[in-house]
């Protein structure tokens, strides 16, 4: 069956490796490179906070206020000193656009960390290039909860079992497969171009060449 709408994860899929935007800032910030992922999904108050912020149960600023000492770290700018290190793929961005311009719907669906004081979205158009974009914290949901998924697949106007998710993050996967999508883990940009040339039939192999 080919496919007939596209949801993609921001970080990660857009972006070079995420994790080791994590990576990076750590180091950066003279900490052990896996303390911030180690944080976030090892420790359960840190595991916690992750998941409030994602759903816009605590905002931005109080997620700050509560991660910066459990790292030894300076509060002021927390979210934007992680999201410094963000680099696009650009294969996976012209592949994309390829699917968008050939009439794929596509859709981004992001566990977001909110977007006030720092909003890491801001320089990437998302709502100029995409049909529709689903911050985490804005509809009280994150992934993997099954409603997520369906909430964008409706908002964008296909069926989900015609939707094809993709994300770096194999945990998120779940999720769409249970609501019936097409989901794809995303590990090497060159392979995902492939599935995505099979799944909704359209020429993008010169992308990747």
């Amino acid at each position: 069956m080919t496919m007939r709408g596209l949801i993609a994860d921001f970080g990660g899929v857009l972006t070079l490796d995420f994790y080791e935007v994590l990576r990076k800032f750590a180091r950066h910030e003279g900490l052990a490179e896996d303390a911030l992922i180690s944080e976030v999904s090892e420790d359960a108050i840190g595991r916690q906070l992750l998941a409030d912020v994602e759903a816009g149960v605590i905002s931005q600023r109080d997620f700050q206020v509560a991660l910066a000492p459990r790292l030894g770290l300076e509060e002021e700018g927390l979210v934007a000193r992680i999201c410094a290190p963000l680099e696009p793929d650009q294969a996976m961005i012209s592949a994309t656009t390829r699917l968008h311009e050939s009439g794929v719907p596509c859709a981004i669906l992001s566990n977001s960390w909110g977007t006030d004081p720092h909003d890491p979205y801001a320089a990437w158009q998302l709502e100029q290039n995409w049909d529709v974009v689903v911050y985490s914290h804005e509809v009280n949901l994150r992934k993997p909860s099954p409603e997520i998924y369906t909430l964008t697949a409706e908002r964008l106007g296909v069926p989900p079992a015609h939707c094809v998710f993709i994300d770096d993050t194999a945990h998120n996967l779940a999720g769409a497969e249970e609501v019936g999508m097409t989901a794809i883990h995303h590990v090497n940009t060159g392979d995902t171009i492939v599935l995505l040339e099979d799944l909704f039939d359209i020429q993008l192999t010169d992308l990747h060449a």
